[in-house]
C-alpha cells in the first residue's frame, strides 16, 4: 500500500515540473550562440545564425542595408544579443513566431536593448521597473497641476 501512495506522489511530483517546464517556454532570442565572425555584412551574420543556430532568421532584404559592414563591439552570448549588436539603428523590429525570428520593417530605429534578456531578482523589481517607465514619459504629456 505505501508503494502505490508513493508511486502516485512521485508520479503527480513528475507531473507538475513538467507541466511547469512548459509553461516557462523561453524566447529563443535568449539561446546561447556565438558568432565566429568578428566583422562582417549584416548579410553574413544572418547567414551564419542560419546555418549554425538551428533557428531560422527570415527578412526582406529592403527591410535593412543587408550590405552594412559590422565589426562587433564584444562577445555576445546570446542570440539576440548578437542580433542587437548587428541590427543597431536600422529600421526593424524582430518578432518571435514559430520558433523563427521574423526582421520586419519598422518606423522607428531598433532601441538600445529591444532584443536583450531583461531580468529581475524579484516580481516586486518587475513591478517597480514597469512603474518608472511610465513615470518617465515626456512632462508635456502630463495634466497641470493645480
Amino acid at each position: 500500500m505505501t508503494h502505490l501512495v508513493r508511486y502516485f506522489l512521485l508520479l503527480g511530483l513528475n507531473c507538475l515540473i513538467i507541466a511547469e517546464g512548459y509553461a516557462q517556454k523561453k524566447s529563443i532570442l535568449y539561446r546561447p550562440f556565438h558568432s565566429s565572425l568578428q566583422k562582417g555584412t549584416i548579410s553574413q551574420f544572418l547567414d551564419e545564425i542560419n546555418r549554425k543556430s538551428g533557428i531560422t532568421v527570415e527578412f526582406a532584404s529592403i527591410s535593412f542595408e543587408e550590405d552594412r559592414i559590422i565589426t562587433l563591439r564584444d562577445e555576445p552570448v546570446t542570440l539576440g544579443a548578437l542580433l542587437q549588436q548587428i541590427l543597431e539603428g536600422e529600421k526593424v523590429k524582430a518578432i518571435e513566431k514559430n520558433d523563427k525570428v521574423l526582421l520586419v520593417p519598422s518606423a522607428a530605429p531598433l532601441s538600445g536593448e529591444a532584443l536583450l534578456p531583461q531580468y529581475f531578482s524579484s516580481a516586486s523589481s518587475a513591478k517597480k521597473a514597469a512603474s518608472n517607465r511610465w513615470r518617465t514619459q515626456p512632462s508635456a504629456n502630463r495634466l497641470p497641476a493645480k
